[in-house]
C-alpha cells in the first residue's frame, strides 16, 4: 500500500517529470486504448463463436498489428509534441534536440530499472501462461487459455511501465 501512495506522492510534488517518465505514460496509455477496443470488439456480437479458434487466433493478430501500429503513430506524435514544446521553451530547437537526446539516453539506472521491470513483466507472462495451462488441464475451454495469456502479457506490460515511472521519477 505504501508503493501505491509513493507513486501518487510523486505526482503530487508538482516537480517536472522525465521525458522518459512521459513516452511511458503515452505508451500506457496507447496499451489501454488497444485493449479497451479489442474488449469492446470481443465482446459484441459480431465476435467469433468460443469454438472456432481460427477466427480468434486471426482477430488477435489483427488486433496486435493495430495495436502496435497505434504505439508507433502515438510515439511520432510524442515526439513531435515534445521536440515543438522544449523548442518553445528555450527557444532554440538545436538545444531541444540535444534536451531530447539526453534523456531518452539510457545510464546505467536505467538499465538497472529495466532489467527490473522486465522481469516483472516475464513473471506475468510466466504465470499467465501457467495458468492457461491449469485452466485446459482441469477442462476450460481453449478460448480462455488463450485470453488468460493475452490478459497475463496486458497485465505484466502494464505493470511493467507503472513501476518502471515509479523508479524513472524516484530520485
Amino acid at each position: 500500500m505504501s508503493n501505491i501512495c509513493d507513486i501518487l506522492h510523486i505526482f503530487k510534488k508538482g516537480q517536472a517529470m522525465t521525458l522518459k517518465s512521459k513516452n511511458l505514460i503515452t505508451s500506457l496509455f496507447a496499451g489501454v486504448l488497444s485493449l479497451v477496443g479489442y474488449l469492446i470488439y470481443a465482446l459484441s456480437s459480431v465476435a467469433p463463436e468460443s469454438s472456432n479458434l481460427q477466427s480468434w487466433a486471426i482477430l488477435i493478430i489483427v488486433a496486435l498489428g493495430i495495436a502496435i501500429g497505434l504505439q508507433v503513430i502515438v510515439h511520432i506524435i510524442f515526439y513531435i509534441v515534445a521536440h515543438i514544446g522544449i523548442a518553445a521553451k528555450t527557444g532554440d530547437p538545436k538545444a531541444a534536440e540535444r534536451t531530447m537526446k539526453a534523456e531518452m539516453k539510457d545510464d546505467e539506472r536505467g538499465k538497472q530499472i529495466d532489467l527490473k521491470t522486465r522481469y516483472i513483466g516475464y513473471l506475468f507472462f510466466g504465470l499467465g501462461f501457467v495458468s492457461a495451462l491449469v485452466a485446459l488441464a482441469f477442462g476450460a475451454i481453449p478460448l480462455l487459455a488463450l485470453h488468460l495469456v493475452l490478459g497475463s502479457c496486458f497485465i505484466g506490460g502494464f505493470v511493467e511501465g507503472v513501476i518502471s515511472i515509479y523508479y524513472n521519477e524516484r530520485k
